[in-house]
């Protein structure tokens, strides 16, 4: 049988799916579907799904999921969608199948199979994107989708991938080719193998460890030893099998540079990889900088197994090796209480050639927290070093121990205006970090000035820190507005106002009425941030979406769906709106159970049949359980 006959059989397959449900559909409903879910609504949809618009066919797909079962007679157009040039669309079709019947997913899943085969490679990329959206009920693709994998063409040879990740645990036998794959000298192809293995999960850590031994030391295969060693790492634990092999990825003299993969993994196996303690700190005494970084981090991790040897390296050697090794300390916090007496030590040598180490023993004091008391006396002396850094160290310990006395949050404040731009940036960060009632209120006035630093870093910085001060920080809002208004946004401006919360709202709301697109955007994402209690908003979004294009009016969606209930009786009154009732609706229905107040007003838009569709769903999505 050729492929256009299997499809037109598989076809066959889902129409008479489609009837048999409809026809339970029809029995069920002389006694109990309400007359709002009449077919009539599941017509209008099927008809969205040709509609020149793709969002409009992605909506149409999304809604009929929503029907459940009652969308029985849309199988075969939702079968159709599966091929659409929108991957979101033919994503939204897949889910919408898998609601309606596991049934019709099977059948839809059987007609992938043919086009999968298929010699065009545009409709073998489409089929295999579509049975990854199936995922673990699509599991009777998976030896086609491992065939698959050899295709030549790059984007179905991703697609494949994808969808055996998707599939999970149950793809296991595509294992093997996906680890082949990590030799492929595409790396595109390679970062795809990497994240299918690593959602297939632990059972491809034997064939990783393999990965490992081959040709170990030989530098043509270190990629592909690389590739594994950062899969096994994030399999965390369980991969404590591979440490032996990580270790000698580390002490092969062959390397010519240190493979720092080998440490990171290392790293994430935690605790289990205590073996390779004395080996990481040979790494960290001999290697490179970058390096040594890495190991502290791994033995941080490794926590507490390796503080008697991170100590002894505190009592000797270089500079730098004594800051990796508070480094490594500082990442196990409470644990490496036994290191305090050692790091007052260090906190104390006014060495004038010392001043990075002393940053790093008051920083790691800081992380042991209250456990570290008797460090107070040498860290409030440090809040006088003649080192800036050290400074802002010792004054956010004293803070995280819990000893504050008035001059210490001035110390944080004062570093903001330090010339050095990385003082200051710290500075910043460091009062996030305090998250104490002490640094208010004078620390947000001095945030808020930092955020109009000259210098980027210290400007986000600032404003990441005000968004983790909350409410507390709502003196900063007219300067956080005005950099929405004047289009200097920051990496971190909407999200601190909206963390900032029902303080910005009416300043935000202003916004909305701004003539320039981009504010109004702006605006938008901060108040979704602020959630219900952006309330106050809602009749400056109401008239937003009266005035803006229709792309924008979707957009408003989002934003009336974060307020939640608060809208509903603003939404009720936008349904007797002939130019917003649709929008209106389709809120209601994202809303959910808590519209219920909608349900006469949105019974009585179905009437109009340019509404009716979404009102239908707005009631269904209401309603249900």
């Amino acid at each position: 049988m050729s492929r256009t006959g299997q499809r037109e059989e598989q076809l066959a397959v889902l129409m008479k799916a489609a009837a048999i449900f409809s026809l339970g559909i029809v029995l069920v409903g002389l006694f109990t579907a309400p007359a709002l879910c009449q077919p009539l609504e599941i017509r209008d949809l099927i008809d969205a799904l040709k509609n020149n618009d793709a969002l409009a066919r992605r909506r149409a797909a999304e809604d009929l999921g929503e029907f459940g079962s009652d969308a029985a007679p849309a199988i075969p157009a939702l079968t159709r969608a599966l091929q659409d040039e929108k991957f979101f669309v033919r994503r939204d079709a897949a889910e919408a199948l898998r609601k309606i019947s596991p049934q019709a997913a099977q059948a839809a899943v059987a007609l992938l199979l043919v086009d999968l085969k298929d010699e065009n490679k545009t409709i073998r990329e489409r089929a295999a994107d579509v049975l990854g959206e199936i995922g673990p009920e699509a599991q009777t693709a998976i030896p086609a989708l491992v065939k698959a994998l050899k295709d030549d063409d790059y984007d179905v040879f991703s697609a494949a991938a994808h969808a055996l990740g998707k599939i999970g645990p149950a793809a296991q036998t595509a294992i093997p080719y996906l680890i082949a794959a990590l030799a492929d000298k595409d790396k595109t192809r390679v970062s795809v193998s990497r994240r299918a293995l690593r959602e297939i999960g632990t059972a491809a850590i034997p064939g990783l460890i393999e990965v490992l031994v081959h040709n170990k030391g030989d530098r043509m295969e270190m990629s592909p030893r690389r590739d594994a060693a950062r899969i096994l790492g994030e399999f965390g634990p369980d991969a404590q099998p591979a440490v032996p092999l990580l270790i000698d990825a580390l002490i092969d003299k062959r390397n010519l540079v240190t493979p720092d993969w080998a440490i990171n993994a290392l790293g994430k196996i935690g605790p289990g990889a205590k073996a390779a303690i004395p080996t990481l700190i040979d790494v960290l005494e001999r290697g490179r900088s970058e390096y040594g970084l890495d190991a502290a981090g791994a033995l941080g991790q490794i926590g507490p197994a390796a503080a008697p040897a991170l100590i002894n390296l505190l009592k000797g050697g270089s500079d730098r090796v004594r800051w990796l090794a508070a480094e490594a300390l500082g990442y196990m916090g409470p644990s490496a209480k036994d290191a305090i007496p050692v790091l007052i030590e260090s906190l104390e040598d006014y060495d004038v050639y010392a001043p990075v180490r002393r940053a790093e023993a008051a920083k790691t004091l800081g992380k042991i927290g209250p456990t570290a008391k008797a460090a107070v006396p040498a860290l409030a002396k440090a809040v006088n070093d003649p080192d800036a850094f050290v400074r802002i160290e010792a004054a956010l310990a004293l803070m995280r121990i819990g000893t504050v006395t008035k001059d210490v949050p001035s110390k944080l404040i004062e570093a903001l205006k330090h010339r050095d731009r990385e003082v200051r940036r710290r500075a910043a960060e460091a009062l996030g970090e305090a998250d104490v009632d002490s640094v208010m209120p004078t620390a947000v006035g001095a945030l808020a000035a930092a955020t109009r630093d000259s210098e980027a870093l210290v400007r986000n910085e600032a404003e990441r820190t005000l968004g983790q001060m909350g409410p507390r920080a709502s003196a900063a809002v007219p300067i956080l507005i005005d950099a929405l208004k004047n289009e200097k946004i920051g990496a971190y401006t909407t999200d601190a106002l909206g963390k900032i919360g029902a303080a910005a709202v009416p300043a935000l709301a202003d916004l909305l009425k701004s003539q320039n697109l981009k504010v109004r955007l702006s605006a938008l994402s901060a108040i979704d941030k602020i959630g219900p209690d952006a309330r106050a908003a809602i009749p400056e979004l109401i008239n937003a979406f009266k005035n803006e294009d229709e792309a924008t009016r979707w957009r408003l969606t989002y934003t009336f769906e974060q307020i939640g209930s608060a809208a509903v009786p603003a939404l009720i009154q936008g349904l007797k709106d002939d130019t917003i009732r649709i929008y209106c609706a389709y809120v209601l229905g994202k809303i959910g159970p808590s519209a219920k107040a909608a349900i006469p007003a949105l019974t009585e838009a179905m009437k109009e049949r340019a509404v009716r569709r979404h009102a239908a769903t707005a009631i269904r999505r209401i309603t249900r359980n």
